[in-house]
């Protein structure tokens, strides 16, 4: 739990302790005289056995008993919808001011492909929507979410928070109900990792000849990536498609779901923005990548692959591509185990 839901919890709890224990304390007392004597001799008379040290306390166990445990019970639930309400809000707050930004920066307009994210986690299923949609095949983000995970999602944009890391799109049963979806189209997942030993400037050239490659590779179609820390204030990662790579390579239209913007960019620029300090500096990080591709199109790669950027011996930048087995999550926020046929 996050220091702003510990937060949340401790001024529900402070407000019920109240509500249940010192004013309803005050209240019992006042009742037991009020029709003897006016609200002025209640008072006093309420001090003085506090004074004197009286059977009559204010946290005195029966007491304790009897207006803590109502809150202790009411905490939780009200804590809860306390809580949804404030991620309720601060939602659309969060993308008003994303939007304001992408149009500020790069003069982005409306999207007529990409839907604004249904959830607080759900960028990657938005744009997997997109790309159906480029395919020519609609769905909702909602019934796709029901197709890969079998359950309804909840209504609350703010418990929508499924997120899409490598041990879920890698797996094989992910890929098998992607693949059942439309018969004619074919889903293709991978992760990126780089060496280690890598500095900044070589990961984000990997990267950016990646990208480059993977567009060729696949007959220059959208794509989708993603960067498991992509934002480094709320500690979330965060997808996007790449629709469009220009002829001269440097220029990118990207679609961005958080805002439901296409924008183009400078492609070094949005590789540089995008992983430099919330990825390139750290040893092990992973990029996700995945794409739709039409059945009768010949792609030599895997449909569950694991991408390794390092350097050769003449210090050109290189990517291995492996076929992936299986892929397990160890622990946060991005360090998993894989298994490959090399």
């Amino acid at each position: 739990m996050n220091s702003k839901r510990v937060k949340r919890l401790a001024t529900v709890s402070m407000i019920l302790t109240y509500i249940f224990g010192i004013k309803n304390t005050n209240a019992a007392l006042k009742n037991d005289y009020i029709c003897k004597q006016t609200n002025e001799i209640c008072d006093n008379h309420i001090k003085d056995m506090r004074k004197n040290n009286n059977k009559i306390k204010k946290f005195d166990i029966k007491n304790l008993i009897k207006f803590a445990l109502p809150t202790l019970v009411l905490a939780p639930l009200v804590y809860k919808v306390y809580d949804i309400a404030i991620d309720e809000f601060e939602m659309p707050r969060q993308m008003k001011k994303e939007y304001d930004r992408q149009i500020r920066e790069f003069n982005a307009v409306k999207s007529n492909d990409i839907e604004l994210q249904k959830g607080i986690n759900w960028c990657w299923l938005a744009c997997y929507q997109e790309l159906f949609k480029l395919k020519g095949v609609k769905i909702k983000q909602e019934d796709l979410y029901k197709k890969l995970f079998d359950k309804n999602p909840w209504f609350f944009k703010s418990l929508r928070k499924q997120g899409g890391g490598p041990d879920i799109i890698l797996s094989r049963d992910f890929i098998s109900k992607m693949n059942n979806i439309d018969k004619k189209l074919k889903f293709k997942a991978g992760t990126i990792y780089w060496d280690k030993d890598l500095n900044v400037d070589e990961k984000l050239t990997g990267i950016k000849y990646f990208i480059l490659n993977f567009y060729d590779k696949i007959g220059k179609k959208a794509f989708c990536i993603s960067d498991s820390l992509a934002w480094s204030d709320n500690n979330l990662g965060h997808a996007v498609n790449i629709v469009k790579i220009f002829d001269s390579g440097n220029i990118v239209t990207i679609d961005d779901p958080w805002t439901g913007l296409s924008r183009n960019e400078n492609l070094d620029t949005f590789v540089k923005r995008y992983w430099e300090n919330n990825g390139a500096k750290r040893e092990l990080h992973g990029i996700n990548f995945t794409t739709l591709i039409e059945e009768n199109i010949k792609y030599d790669w895997p449909d569950s692959s694991y991408v390794k950027i390092n350097k050769e011996d003449n210090n050109n930048i290189n990517i291995n591509i492996y076929e992936l087995v299986k892929v397990t999550k160890l622990n946060e926020p991005d360090i998993y185990d894989f298994v490959c046929v090399e």
